[in-house]
């Protein structure tokens, strides 16, 4: 009883590896384009954030495919499914034409900005000013009527917007802004810490905070249930589009948690994302206000903000 009991097992066995032997040549090309590639582009590839998915969770799609895990033939089919659209992803990254982010000069505020939604101040005259926008993983700028502009001083950093839209949609579920019309800003004091914060507000005054740590296997790890102390915010619905207007604590930020002010020549690193949705159940499109690849929490594309005194 026994024999027949280890035999039906190294059977078993026999039958699970020796189809995972036989397809893996089937997925050679794949297999040839991963092989040492997490480790051979340069860290600050500007692929970096794709390539870092590859150690996340395809480190089993691959070992499906090199034949070292057993699987079913549709299991097989599925990781060079989801391999492929990875390679799609981390080739966008490696043919990107802007090899490192861009570097802006972020203005220091004459006066404190009232946070009304307004924007109507002749503080913001001298702000960091971007106009129109581009599609995320697009390089092709479109040229309409969107204003973005950022500036600090010792207490906030001040970010505002003005984005046209003939139908303004407010997200479907309460505490979740992006899922309608909305703005994201993703701010990091530190590219070797990686620590960052993501503020979320909707056209319609809703919000959202997540303080967030990237790691090296694609992802981000965060903290549930921190909010952003002393954020001030007001989002207003205009005739022809939307504003919002934002006062983000620089106590809240890290390298300024223990009370030490900002200074000129300090950096932070950022990004800004609209998220517009055109009609209710259609799918969200992404526009920053410089070229930017993936998602907000791609922290290796963000722009190096200079803090600086006024330029005009």
């Amino acid at each position: 009883m026994y024999n027949k009991y280890y035999i039906n097992i190294l059977i078993f066995m026999v039958m699970a590896f020796i189809p995972a032997q036989l397809y893996a040549t089937d997925y050679d090309e794949l297999l040839v384009y991963y092989e040492g590639l997490y480790s051979r582009e340069t860290l600050d590839s500007p692929a970096r954030y794709a390539l870092n998915e590859i150690a996340l969770d395809s480190w089993r799609s691959l070992n499906l495919l090199r034949g070292k895990l057993a699987g079913l033939d549709d299991e097989r089919k599925d990781a060079a499914k989801k391999l492929t659209e990875l390679k799609k992803r981390i080739e966008l990254g490696l043919h990107w034409p802007y090899k490192t982010p861009p570097s802006f000069e972020i203005p220091y505020a004459k006066s404190t900005p009232k946070i009304d939604g307004k924007i109507d101040e002749s503080c913001w005259n001298e702000a960091l000013v971007f106009n129109g926008y581009y599609p995320i993983n697009s390089v092709d700028k479109v040229n309409d009527d969107s204003v973005w502009k950022i500036m600090w001083d010792k207490k906030f950093i001040y970010v505002s917007v003005f984005f046209p839209d003939k139908n303004v949609l407010s997200s479907d579920l309460q505490g979740h802004p992006y899922r309608g019309d909305s703005l994201e800003i993703f701010m990091m004091p530190s590219m070797r810490m990686k620590k960052y914060w993501e503020v979320v507000i909707g056209c319609d005054g809703d919000s959202l905070e997540g303080f967030h740590c990237n790691n090296r296997y694609g992802d981000w790890t965060s903290e549930p249930t921190a909010k952003m102390e002393g954020l001030k915010f007001k989002a207003l619905k205009q005739k022809h589009g939307y504003s919002i207007e934002i006062a983000i604590p620089f106590s809240e930020l890290p390298n300024y948690m223990l009370g030490n002010q900002p200074n000129a020549g300090e950096i932070l690193y950022f990004v800004l994302v609209r998220t517009d949705i055109e009609r209710k159940n259609e799918k969200s499109k992404f526009y920053s206000p410089f070229p930017f690849l993936y998602s907000g929490h791609n922290v290796f594309g963000y722009a190096k903000g200079i803090l600086c005194v006024n330029l005009r």
